[in-house]
């Protein structure tokens, strides 16, 4: 018994001893997150910071990982790394200011001040009811960043209760330094009494190549069937420039305009050949520290010789976090075409809630 309990005790100092060096080496390790947050309780956090909204700080540490804290909190933050401002465009000429080696500090009466390089000083209070900061890495800096969704859910209304239904999203995101690579897939089906009532199918690629780092342009494919819209297949090549307003942790806009060519086969209707003007939006947004997100992305094609033939695709809705990368979620979607084959409805909405898996 004595040679077991002296074998648990080194074990366990083993052990501790591993943790320790672990602890330390993650603290002193990375000079990329040479940073430090104080709060009002005494604590400091070395990392390194990621953005500043009006009411919290998002930062990054080394041990804990990503943290949103509440500004009231914050006594004072020290970064090394430039920091993007984002002001109202209708109040300054320029949107975007970039500051290095900034120091955020707040006073006693609640006054925030950011102190940078070249004796440069802002009053937060004013920065943040006109726009936002964050960090980000330099345009040109090779790096890779893979996003990605996996979204199953059901339709709020049943059609009956031996309906039996399956809406499969799934969305995959690469970027490496300049480039972007998206792709999307969405599948619905669904049977009641074992009759298939819904079966569409939709795939698309897309991909951007930054000229700056706002302006890219894009080239994208699609395929998509649709047997109860009497839509055999449809093929779409589209390509055009496109502007990303901001992308980082908080959230992300981008505009796209161009040119789409179509084909479509229907099973009772003319097919179509046709090309079509292109609009489309996308726009994700961090609605508070609990990790709540809205999101919408929409896209619109009018046929250039019949601009009464246009056609609109959305949806939008919100996550919720549930635990690590599991996510609830609430979407509507909208869709709308003003020339759809004979049998096919112009209008199709539906709100749906399911459960998102992210990384």
């Amino acid at each position: 018994m004595r040679k077991n309990s002296l074998t648990g005790i080194m074990s366990a100092s083993v052990r501790a001893y591993n943790y320790l060096v672990l602890v330390l080496a993650l603290l002193l390790s990375s000079p990329a997150l040479a940073g430090e947050l104080s709060l009002a309780n005494g604590d400091r956090i070395s990392g390194a910071l990621k953005g500043i909204q009006s009411t919290n700080i998002i930062w990054h540490s080394p041990v804990l990982g990503k943290m949103r804290i509440d500004r009231a909190e914050v006594i004072s933050i020290k970064t090394d790394v430039p920091i993007t401002i984002e002001l109202n465009p209708s109040l300054v000429d320029s949107k975007r200011l970039v500051f290095n080696a900034c120091v955020f500090s707040r006073s006693p009466a609640g006054s925030h001040l950011m102190q940078c390089d070249e004796g440069i000083e802002i009053l937060l209070d004013e920065l943040n009811e006109i726009g936002l900061a964050y960090a980000e890495p330099d345009f040109k800096e090779e790096y890779i960043k893979h996003t990605g969704l996996i979204t199953l859910r059901a339709e709020n209304e049943r059609k009956s209760t031996k309906s039996r239904e399956l809406d499969l999203d799934a969305y995959f995101q690469v970027r490496y330094a300049a480039t972007r690579h998206t792709l999307r897939l969405d599948y619905d089906t669904e049977k009641v009494d074992k009759e298939k009532i819904e079966n569409e199918l939709k795939a698309t690629y897309k991909y951007d190549y930054f000229i700056s780092d706002m302006w890219f342009v894009y080239g994208n494919g699609a395929y998509e069937r649709d047997e109860f819209k009497d839509l055999e297949q449809k093929y779409s090549v589209a390509a055009g420039p496109g502007y990303q307003f901001f992308e980082h942790e908080l959230g992300s806009l981008e505009l796209e305009g161009g040119l789409q060519y179509q084909s479509e086969r229907f099973k009772s209707d003319k097919d179509r050949n046709q090309l079509a003007l292109r609009w489309a939006l996308d726009f994700k947004w961090l609605l508070s520290s609990y990790g709540i997100e809205f999101f919408h992305d929409h896209q619109v094609t009018v046929v250039t010789d019949q601009l009464d033939d246009y056609d609109l695709e959305s949806r939008t809705g919100l996550r919720f976090p549930i635990i690590d990368h599991l996510n609830a979620l609430l979407q509507y979607d909208y869709d709308y075409d003003n020339n759809p084959s004979d049998d096919a409805s112009k209008i199709e909405s539906v709100m749906s809630m399911g459960v998102t898996l992210s990384w």
